[in-house]
């Protein structure tokens, strides 16, 4: 196996982190998704791809995606779990809004490695971060959730968490007047076109979106 120490840090960890979350949601992670994450061309991450492939971090599938080995998730969750401490951080302490904590967190997240375990400390160990997405725990947050896309017409439900918190879905979803713990009806489910309702007001939801979103039944 080779050595990392041509690849930085930083580098690793944001392709990893951003492959266990299309992974975690797609069970694969598709070279342009990744490019389309990380503001990256399609060459750019192919390129690493192969960096990080050669050095065991992860596997290939010839026209399926890539998909993490052990050694690259614990890397992945390691991070992840950074990053969501650091936006804990930043909505709990510092004020800063949870559509805002995502942008700034990844600019932070690789630096805080040495006080991370102060700061959760210090947040009294929060289960989940501004998005819902839970942290990664010894006891694992059971979610008893489905994609929005795979609801059903006419039934209503709570917005859960955001799975893969890019600026395009939080934009859209704080455009809406929408947010976690918010409660919406879905209307109309088709393949190219998924209607909610919110307070009167009929929402068109972009399938990619569908997918990202998870929802609770409410019972």
């Amino acid at each position: 196996m080779r050595s990392l120490t041509s690849l930085t840090s930083k580098s690793i960890e944001d392709y990893l982190s951003t492959i266990l979350r299309l992974e975690s949601v797609f069970g694969v992670a598709k070279t342009g998704d990744i490019a389309h994450e990380l503001n990256v061309n399609y060459g750019t991450v192919t390129n690493m791809l192969n960096k990080l492939e050669r050095v065991g971090l992860l596997k290939r599938q010839r026209y399926e995606g890539v998909t993490l080995t052990k050694r690259g998730k614990v890397i992945a969750e390691e991070t992840i779990k950074r990053h969501r401490i650091t936006e804990r951080l930043l909505t709990d302490v510092i004020g800063v809004s949870p559509e805002d904590a995502h942008r700034f967190a990844h600019k932070i997240e690789h630096d805080v490695k040495e006080i991370i375990d102060q700061i959760d400390f210090v947040l009294g160990y929060p289960d989940k971060c501004p998005h819902g997405n839970p942290i990664f725990r010894k006891v694992e947050v059971v979610q008893h959730e489905l994609r929005l896309k795979d609801t059903n017409e006419g039934q209503t439900y709570i917005i859960n968490r955001i799975s893969i918190e890019n600026d395009e879905v939080i934009s859209f979803l704080k455009g809406n007047g929408l947010w976690i713990g918010r409660a919406i009806k879905v209307k109309l489910i088709k393949k190219s076109s998924l209607q909610i309702e919110a307070d009167n007001k009929i929402v068109k939801v972009p399938p990619r979106f569908s997918e990202l979103i998870f929802v609770k039944k409410v019972t």
